[in-house]
């Protein structure tokens, strides 16, 4: 668990992060979101303590990060930034393992985990382990960059803008790919985006700042349909009630075709629907159940 009190950091004169209380839970995706300069990326850096705050404790664990000697606690955090800023000289089995082989892990065991998180993160190991970074991908380096944060199992990760270098279609398909490796593992997780509907759709809690302040902290579903103020229904926009589609994830959708490995949500299922010679369409719920869907029963899915 990780708790800000009263949390405070400051760049001269100007406030980045202002008063801020609030409490991510453990197994948890907390996604911090707002426009440039809200202080999301500052609130990510001071948990691993690349940078301490002004006023304010933040706790780890029940434990104030102060009481921490910093570079324990960054062995113990795994950080993935949008640069991926793999070790250009090193093979990719040798980079996830970074972290391992600074704590001392055997070599044969450092291969063996990098092997394990290749195939975790969606990369054939016989094919990917002994390739150099520039012989990746955009979305394979990023993968790697995962692999890397997760290489010595840190109960803890930061994620900084992660999917914000690659196309859209490869995002999408990286968004599913964490979404499938947290659903296995239930990392605490912080991560900063920009993008609203990629916080809708892998947060459990969004944070939306501005100008260091925190404006609302809630479920998805509270951010877009209880918006506190008018900053919040703004920022949301006035196709919030939409944006409510991709909250609710589906098994399937006849006719539906989408980026690889991607599963469909309501909004997808609308999309079909509103091109059906018929009133209504077939999908697959989560619990391998189909129902056939039409216009109201689309509505009571996402406003119960």
């Amino acid at each position: 668990m990780i708790r800000f009190h009263g949390v405070t950091k400051r760049y001269g004169e100007k406030t980045a992060v202002d008063g801020l209380d609030m409490t991510v839970e453990n197994g948890s995706v907390c996604v911090l979101i707002g426009p440039s300069g809200c202080g999301k990326s500052t609130t990510l850096r001071m948990i691993n303590r690349l940078l301490e705050p002004d006023e304010g404790t933040i706790e780890v664990d029940d434990k104030a990060l102060r009481d921490y000697d910093p570079a324990s606690l960054r062995l113990r955090i795994g950080y993935v930034i949008q640069s991926v800023g793999l070790l250009p000289h090193m093979r990719v089995w040798q980079n996830i393992a970074l972290v391992p082989r600074l704590l001392g892990w055997e070599k044969p065991r450092r291969r063996e985990r990098a092997d394990e998180l290749l195939d975790i993160v969606g990369l054939d190991p016989e094919e990917y382990r002994d390739k150099y970074p520039a012989q990746l991908s955009g979305g394979e380096a990023q993968r790697v960059g995962v692999a890397r944060a997760l290489a010595a199992d840190p109960p803890y990760l930061l994620m900084d803008e992660p999917f914000g270098a690659v196309d859209p279609l490869t995002r999408a398909t990286l968004q599913q790919s964490f979404r499938d490796i947290q659903s296995r593992l239930k990392k605490t997780v912080v991560l900063v985006t920009h993008d609203l509907d990629e916080a809708i759709y892998l947060a459990d809690r969004i944070a939306l700042m501005r100008d260091g302040v925190l404006q609302q902290f809630g479920s998805p579903a509270e951010i877009l349909t209880s918006p506190v103020n008018e900053f919040v229904r703004e920022f949301v926009g006035s196709d919030r009630m939409l944006r409510m589609l991709n909250t609710v994830e589906l098994g399937a959708v006849d006719g539906w075709s989408g980026a690889d490995g991607s599963r469909p949500t309501l909004r997808d299922a609308l999309s079909q629907l509103l091109s059906a010679p018929e009133r209504s369409i077939r999908v697959g719920l989560n619990d391998g159940s189909q129902e056939e869907l039409d216009f109201d029963r689309i509505r009571e899915m996402v406003l119960p």
